[in-house]
């Protein structure tokens, strides 16, 4: 069975019974780490109890195969359903995996939870996840977009908590890429609302400033002031926490996205204040004048160059084998570069 991100979130919340395997794969270690806790909580009150819980690791297995089926076949000692969570899976195991769940599974059997890396479509693991009737292949790719979006709303349902759609939006663009660091700030949210609460732009501006001030918010503010010390010291920070260099590309994309919407109204006949505040979500308040200095360095024409220049240089990133980081770093500044120049003819 093959569950579609939009689905993982209802389907971690009552796995069917007729499943006896699931695999938890992709390149997102903290959202596959979240997921697989979360399905095991299903099975266990306590991941940590020996006796119910049988934890695997797939390099032991290349040395001692015989471990999977001692921990298959071994005996529930408390009566209740164990689980046998295996990590760092290949496909070397999907041979073992497969007769496991073509065999005689039933309620005496355990739930093998399986933990791999990123899997091609062709690896024979994911195969076998996604073809067996009583197996699951649940994906963990970075999430962004609407399944971004539909994973805040969900995460906040479950606390009672409601979220406005401006504030939804802002959190989509400012949180970390990072699964860990997002679950952070969901947290500090959740607290800040209580259950029963309801989340404003205001509010979530507030409670994440911290974040858009060291995210790529503010690399991207960086990127289009020309504030080329400023980039440097972001642009370090995102490679050393691991962000990946289309992620940085696509959020400076949207700053100029936003830039070029209020430049747009402006040039229709609106003031810079209408222009800010017709943008959805809206400025963040304490960047406000930022954005509005930004607006008078570049023109429309500019803007559109500039956005066109940007998604150019992300899909070359996504098709080449040109080192991301120096690459999108090579963008960034001239781009910098562009705006400090334009900004010393205009002073």
């Amino acid at each position: 069975m093959k569950i579609s991100p939009a689905k993982a979130v209802s389907f971690i919340a009552a796995p069917p019974k007729t499943i006896f395997a699931i695999v938890v794969f992709g390149p997102d270690r903290g959202l596959s780490d979240s997921r697989l806790f979360e399905l095991a909580d299903k099975y266990t009150d306590d991941i940590s109890d020996p006796f119910s819980v049988s934890h695997v690791d797939g390099a032991t297995l290349r040395s001692s195969p015989e471990k999977f089926w001692d921990e298959i076949t071994a005996q529930s000692l408390t009566g209740r359903r164990r689980i046998v969570l295996l990590r760092n899976a290949v496909d070397a195991q999907a041979d073992d995996i497969k007769r496991f769940v073509e065999g005689d599974v039933g309620l005496h059997s355990p739930m093998l939870l399986v933990q791999a890396g990123e899997l091609s479509p062709r690896s024979k693991l994911r195969k076998l996840a996604e073809t067996a009737e009583n197996a699951a292949a649940l994906a963990c790719y970075p999430l962004d977009g609407n399944a971004l979006a539909q994973f805040i709303q969900a995460n906040l349902a479950a606390q009672d908590i409601t979220i406005e759609r401006p504030a939804v939006e802002y959190l989509s663009h400012t949180l970390a890429e990072n699964h860990g660091l997002r679950m952070s700030e969901l947290v500090k949210l959740a607290l800040y609302a209580g259950p029963g609460g309801n989340l404003t732009y205001e509010d979530v501006a507030t409670c994440i400033v911290a974040t858009a001030e060291t995210g790529q918010g503010e690399l991207a503010l960086a990127v289009a002031a020309g504030n080329l010390e400023q980039l440097e010291r972001l642009a370090a920070r995102a490679w050393r926490d691991g962000t990946s260099p289309v992620s940085v590309l696509r959020s400076v994309v949207i700053h100029f996205q936003r830039l070029y919407r209020a430049a747009s109204s402006m040039k229709s006949g609106a003031n810079l204040d209408r222009a800010m505040a017709g943008l959805r979500p809206p400025v963040f308040w304490k960047h406000k004048q930022q954005f509005g200095a930004q607006l008078n360095i570049w023109g429309v024409s500019d803007l559109q160059a500039v956005i066109g220049h940007l998604v150019i240089a992300e899909i070359g990133l996504k098709s080449t084998g040109i080192p991301s980081e120096a690459s999108c770093h090579r963008e960034l500044l001239a781009i910098a570069q562009r705006a400090r120049k334009r900004s010393r003819r205009r002073t």
